[in-house]
């Protein structure tokens, strides 16, 4: 739990703001950090994945594992490109692109290339039916779908003769993986290859992206659940997701620039987006994308986040993983270590200063009882650690918290860009 400073209010981080969008950060970004990595994705060790975008580099891991890496110079370049390719498609300012996306380099690139274009990006769940789909895209008026794969693009086949208004889907994997009957299906609808059209397109310069976008305009475009009725599209400004991202940094007391994290949840979620989108376009984050959530785990070791936000059914399970390996000869150490360290954790929340000579009685504990149990979970690296879209039991928010994992709880609407803030 953190101290909030009474000084940090909604008007002095306007003032603060200025008139910079997310577009400008971005720009800003690019050129403060080109070589920095900025996104990451498993691939195959040759590179030759069909689902690849713009220019990009192979790297090996310690572990064996291939990774196509983007730098900062190559996520804008792509994203610049893209925007492009929107202007040749005849994408018009304020059209609506949508996203059939699971967590990949290409989200990143396109959502912010459409940004650039200045048209408005709407991201979708990638588990979303063909009637779903059907009406995202008749509700947002979107002309032109990106679509991830054959699996994907199936489903809009299925209802091609009844989205009228949708002239372009453009695919991340190559084109030729469809069947010839789901490329019939498809009817009038252009079939484009995502690579080859950033290819084909000359970058939009940084001013003139700069010019294309002011505060007022659209951010994206964030669909409800839709428990009560039709999901309800829920617009959201430059200015709100600017605002939310400088007023979680500053509530957090935190000094984010070159964070790791990692992307896992849906991109259709306004707390994804905020955490490991905007937030890592504001400060050069390096962002490792994990396609599915399930398999979130097998991503923290080799990326050792600075940041996690979690739903409560990922602490949960971490929480089970260790109970169940700690040996019985062990436990009454280890509780005694969490107790220790649950001590000073909530001393330090309550403002209180550790001397350091309690600071270094605890540290030998907390590298012997603690420490491997962090690194177990690659959160070793850790410094913001949050979970939302329900409670935690007190139990665990304890145990990670002696842990030196303290875990936040965050709660909010698609309406407030995701935490109340």
């Amino acid at each position: 739990m953190q101290i909030f400073e009474p000084e940090i209010t909604t008007q002095s981080i306007l003032e603060d703001l200025g008139s910079k969008t997310m577009v400008d950060y971005f720009f800003d970004t690019v050129s403060r950090y080109p070589d920095r990595l900025a996104l990451r994705a498993k691939t195959a060790q040759d590179g030759s994945d069909t689902d690849k975008v713009g220019e990009f580099s192979i790297e090996p891991d310690e572990m064996g594992e291939s990774w196509r890496t983007y730098s900062w110079s190559q996520y804008g370049d792509a994203s610049s490109r893209f925007a492009k390719s929107l202007e040749k498609l005849g994408v018009k300012a304020d059209d609506r692109v949508m996203l059939l996306l699971r967590n990949c380099p290409a989200f990143h690139i396109c959502d912010v290339g459409i940004m650039i274009h200045g048209a408005t990006p709407v991201s979708i769940y990638h588990s979303s039916s063909p009637d779903q789909i059907k009406y995202l895209i008749e509700h947002s008026g979107a002309s032109v779908i990106v679509a991830e794969h054959a699996a994907f693009v199936e489903r809009i086949a299925e209802i091609a003769n009844d989205i009228p208004t949708l002239k372009h889907l453009i695919m991340v994997e190559d084109p030729s993986t469809l069947s010839e009957k789901t490329k019939s299906d498809l009817g009038s609808i252009n079939l484009e290859y995502l690579y080859e059209i950033v290819a084909e397109a000359e970058p939009v310069t940084a001013e003139e992206a700069r010019s294309n976008t002011t505060m007022d305009d659209y951010c994206t475009i964030i669909y409800t659940s839709g428990t009560t009725g039709p999901p309800k599209g829920v617009a959201l400004t430059q200015s709100n997701i600017t605002f939310t991202t400088e007023s979680l940094v500053r509530r957090l007391d935190m000094n984010p620039d070159g964070w790791r994290v990692v992307s896992y949840l849906p991109m259709a979620h306004i707390a994804e987006r905020m955490v490991s989108h905007y937030l890592g376009m504001r400060y050069g984050w390096s962002l490792t994308c994990c396609p599915d959530a399930t398999l979130v785990s097998q991503y923290l070791g080799p990326t050792k986040p600075h940041a996690l936000f979690a739903v409560p059914r990922i602490w949960e399970k971490a929480y089970g993983t260790i109970n169940a390996f700690i040996d019985s000869e062990k436990r009454a150490k280890f509780d005694e270590a969490l107790a220790k360290g649950n001590d000073i954790a909530e001393r330090k929340s309550a403002g209180e200063t550790i001397s350091q000579a309690e600071l270094d009685e605890f540290e030998p504990i907390n590298e012997k009882y603690l420490k491997p149990w962090r690194e177990l979970l690659g959160l070793d690296e850790c410094l913001v650690a949050v979970s939302g879209a329900a409670p935690l039991p007190k139990e665990i928010l304890l145990f990670f918290r002696g842990l030196q994992i303290p875990v936040s709880e965050i709660y909010g609407l698609s309406e407030t860009c995701g935490p109340l803030t």
